[in-house]
């Protein structure tokens, strides 16, 4: 059995584990094997031929490394669960190992003369270095677990490259690859893709069912024959081969807006662009493709548009647009309320007068075009969602101004209605501080106003009521001493500040007895909510600006 010498070169035989694989050498080249059915290394490491045992239950290919001659090796759909290393087999071409059970991939760094590496349909979550495999050819490590795709700008001869269906996010660039044809990474997770720019021989790219977002110019890949972009999140097609060699572009299932015109390209047997957001401006000059009808998918498109919210008061017009296609003279519009019909229109809005509570609901327009070929064509935008409020004052949007603003005679202000209705009014006014509620006010501008922050009221004709809480800051005015008497007689009560930040209160042992986030108000209270004593206190604002107030009572 052992033999005395090199001790590197002292073993003469290997046992083989595996029943199943030592079986399959025996029936198919029991010259490697010695009378106790042993592996003879010289023999193995001798052999040129091809190992093929597939589908024959062999869990253990341990005996593989010794065949260092051997050209070709197709273990395919074994549950193996071990494989040597093969660095050694320095002369192997072919490795097939598709269907079995391996969790970790073979060392094959060193294998400078493989031309076909295929693991796909394992549990495999790692790849080994693939950097140093010049020769390769064809690559195949789809259907496993992999989310890291090693550097792969090493493959100088790689003409197919298939990693579909894993877990993939990022993929490093290919661009020392010039002979690549096949290029699919389906069913991952990429949101972007090297530029392939450089591969010029690329005829098929596969990138369906990812979430790109964005892709590369393949302007320069006049070879490309085929492009599979579906199921991604596309707003736009990348720029695309500019000779005519394409004959099928799938980017079904995206978020495009838009597409350029293709209709030159006669090759094209397949364009799919069905549930995307592509309306008729887009969609009117493909008709001139010879064979528009048996070559271009459009129908069904998903949903056009989001609902944009509005309200409006009872008795406000309304006008609802499908906010596309509104240079298109063709198109024919039918308008619905909750899938209701209610209107036609040969332009892209409709106006609803004196909408009423009744009218609430979602808006749609459903687009037909009369140009020849798109007759079954019908495109669906979202328009708006209506509420109607019989309530002017909530309806209504609100701004203020403050016109002047002196020590003597407080502040006065001017309060705007935006988007209020005519039937709202008139409007009425009511300010609150401190719990305490002012007269009504029957016009926009009030005055003599202290410093202050307040809730406003807002009351229209059908004494519907909106408050707006805290709503109104009145600064104090420049001309006035930095004196606060917080005694609740509603003069004087409030120091204001303006700026935004930080603001904390100390008081003169610079002893923090206040804090909030500006702008706001200081009532002369502590964080226990009484009314500090007579004296001098420090605002400091976002830890830098200060300002020296007196309190008195």
């Amino acid at each position: 059995m052992l033999w005395s010498g090199n001790p590197a070169a002292a073993q003469q035989y290997f046992t083989i584990p595996d029943p199943a694989f030592r079986d399959y050498l025996d029936r198919n080249y029991p010259f490697l094997l010695n009378a106790q059915k042993q592996l003879i290394i010289a023999t193995a490491n001798s052999y040129t031929g091809t190992i093929s045992c597939m589908d024959l239950g062999i869990k253990d290919l341990s005996g593989l490394e010794y065949f260092r001659s051997i050209l070709q090796i197709n273990c395919s759909k074994n549950p193996v669960e071990k494989f040597p290393s093969l660095n050694g087999l320095q002369g192997l071409t072919h490795l097939w190992a598709e269907e079995c059970a391996l969790t970790e991939c073979p060392d094959i760094s060193q294998l400078k003369n493989l031309q076909v590496f295929d693991v796909k349909s394992n549990n495999l979550s790692v790849l080994p270095n693939l950097s140093g495999l010049t020769s390769l050819k064809y690559f195949d490590c789809s259907i496993n677990n992999i989310s890291v795709m090693p550097d792969l700008s090493g493959l100088i001869n790689l003409e197919s490259f298939y990693c579909y269906r894993n877990n993939i996010g990022t993929i490093s660039p290919v661009m020392n690859s010039p002979n690549l044809k096949i290029f699919d990474c389906s069913f991952n997770n990429l949101k972007s893709i090297p530029d392939l720019s450089k591969n010029i021989n690329l005829v098929e790219i596969n990138l369906g069912m990812n979430s790109i977002t964005e892709l590369p110019s393949l302007e320069n890949l006049n070879n490309l024959e085929r492009l599979y972009l579906y199921n991604n999140s596309l707003t736009k097609l990348p720029l695309l081969p500019s000779g005519n060699k394409l004959t099928l572009i799938n980017a079904a299932s995206n978020k495009l807006t838009s597409i350029p015109d293709i209709s030159s390209r006669t090759a094209l047997t397949v364009a799919a662009f069905d549930h995307n957001q592509i309306s008729f401006s887009d969609i009117i000059p493909q008709v001139a493709h010879p064979s528009f009808a048996s070559v271009f998918i459009f129908n069904p498109q998903d949903t056009i548009n989001n609902f944009k919210n509005v309200n409006v008061s009872a008795g406000s017009d309304v006008e609802i647009s499908v906010q596309r296609d509104a240079q298109i003279s063709s198109n024919s519009y039918y308008w619905k309320k909750e899938g209701i019909f209610f209107d036609t229109t040969s332009f892209n809005s409709t106006l609803l007068k004196s909408a009423q509570k009744n009218q609430e609901g979602n808006y749609i327009a459903e687009v037909v075009n009369s140009t020849p070929g798109l007759e079954g064509l019908r495109l669906i935008f979202r328009t708006v969602s209506l509420k109607v409020s019989e309530c002017g004052a909530i309806s209504t949007s609100y701004s203020y101004n403050i016109v002047s603003n002196s020590c003597a005679e407080g502040a006065t202000i001017s309060i705007d209605n935006i988007n209020s209705s005519p039937q709202s009014g008139p409007f009425k006014y009511q300010l609150v501080s401190k719990g305490v509620k002012s007269l009504w006010h029957t016009t926009a501008q009030i005055d003599e106003l202290k410093p202050g922050l307040y809730d406003l009221i807002i009351q229209d004709k059908s004494s519907c009521l909106t408050e707006l809480k805290n709503y109104i800051l009145i600064p104090n005015a420049e001309d006035c001493d930095n004196v606060i008497t917080p005694n609740g007689d509603g003069m004087g009560d409030y120091y204001s500040i303006q700026a935004t930040g930080k603001i904390k209160i100390y008081d003169k042992s610079l002893k923090v007895i206040q804090e909030f986030t500006g702008p706001g108000i200081w009532d002369g209270t502590d964080f226990r909510g009484e009314i500090v004593p007579i004296g001098l206190y420090i605002i400091v604002i976002n830890g830098k600006d200060k300002i020296n107030i007196l309190v008195l009572n």
